[in-house]
């Protein structure tokens, strides 16, 4: 919700056009896992970064270039 907000806020923000697919994955992990006041089980934690590490190619993709993938 935190990172839908902050979307919201200032959805074009210029900052955000160079973030990489791994940074990205970085705020999301954090905002839902961390952040979010939720209990998650190991087992969800776990997928996600299970599905991440499938991703790798795209690891050091910046925002324009995995968006047009």
């Amino acid at each position: 919700m935190i990172a839908l907000a902050e979307y919201n806020r200032n959805p074009y923000s210029i900052t955000d056009w160079n973030i990489t697919f791994s940074q990205l994955y970085e705020k999301f992990y954090k905002n839902k896992y961390e952040l979010s006041g939720k209990t998650y089980s190991q087992s969800s934690m776990t997928c996600t970064k299970s599905a991440y590490s499938y991703c790798s190619t795209l690891y050091n993709l910046t925002y324009p270039k995995y968006v047009a993938l």
